[in-house]
Order: structure tokens, then C-alpha cells, then sequence
């Protein structure tokens, strides 16, 4: 089967099936288009002419265009779902994604907060308020282990 024929059925799977956010649909839309028109310039038109050199050729080209290696590695993550199914559903034979490896992303190192810092808001708390009490232990239980407060709030 034609890739072009198949990628609106991937895009029907991705949003109903597996239910993925709507930005993310959007943008598998997006980067599977890219990689389509890519394949065509390759004049590949079936899934079981696509070989990992193809894939890897695009990410080399995507990079070349400027783009950060965490949108080359949601393309990675895209390209290896539409292929993965593909196989699935007996479009295609082989998956070429198979070997490759994602692209690595860049990791930022988180910002800390300077110990006076720590100090004005472990203060915060209203001495004169009801709850204060509880409201100290819970910032001191934030600080201390490091937590988010959406895991603060979930204990």
C-alpha cells in the first residue's frame, strides 16, 4: 500500500484509538506529512522501500535545518508509531525504525534555589492564620524531598 494512502488512517488511529492529545495529533500530523514529502523526493512510494538510512538521512537533514533535538525526536517518535503500525496491520513488512535510536535530547540541569531563598519561604506562613502549622510542614516537606507541588499536593 502507497504511504500517502495509509498516513490518514495512521492519523484516525492516533487521535480516536490512542487517544493522544489534540497538540500531539497535530503535531504527528505535521512531522509525518514532512516525512511523506521526504519520501517522495527519495521517489518512495511503498512502506517495504523505506530503510533505516532514509530515516537517518532525514534526521541529518533536520538538523542541518536548525531544528532542536527534542522536535527530531518527537519526529523520531512519530515516524516509528506509523511504522509500527503499519506492520500491524500487514501494510508493511519490515519496520526500518527497528535499529535506529532515538535522538538524544538535551537535559537541563534543574534551577536550584540560594539557601536565603529557601529560608524566605520556609517563613511564609502566616503566624497568626489557623493552619499554620500544616502549612510549614508542608513546605519543609516540599523542600526537603525535593518534591513538585503537584506531588506535594497528591501525599
Amino acid at each position: 500500500m502507497k504511504i500517502t494512502l495509509f498516513l490518514e488512517k495512521f492519523l484516525n488511529y492516533i487521535s480516536i484509538g490512542r487517544n493522544l492529545s489534540h497538540n500531539t495529533v497535530v503535531s504527528y500530523r505535521n512531522d509525518l506529512k514532512r516525512y511523506v514529502e521526504y519520501l517522495k523526493y527519495k521517489n518512495i512510494e511503498l512502506f517495504d522501500d523505506v530503510r533505516s538510512e532514509i530515516i537517518t538521512s532525514l534526521f541529518n537533514m533536520l538538523h542541518q535545518l536548525g531544528l532542536s533535538a527534542k522536535s527530531i525526536s518527537r519526529n523520531f517518535s512519530a515516524i516509528r508509531s506509523f511504522h509500527r503500525y503499519a506492520l500491524g496491520e500487514g501494510v508493511a513488512r519490515n519496520d526500518p525504525t527497528e535499529n535506529l535510536f532515538r535522538p538524544k535530547t538535551e537535559k537541563k540541569l534543574p534551577t536550584v534555589l540560594e539557601y536565603n531563598e529557601i529560608e524566605k519561604i520556609l517563613n511564609q506562613p502566616d503566624e497568626s492564620k489557623k493552619f499554620v502549622l500544616r502549612d510549614k510542614a508542608m513546605l519543609e516537606v516540599m523542600y526537603s524531598c525535593g518534591l513538585r507541588v503537584s506531588e506535594l499536593i497528591s501525599l
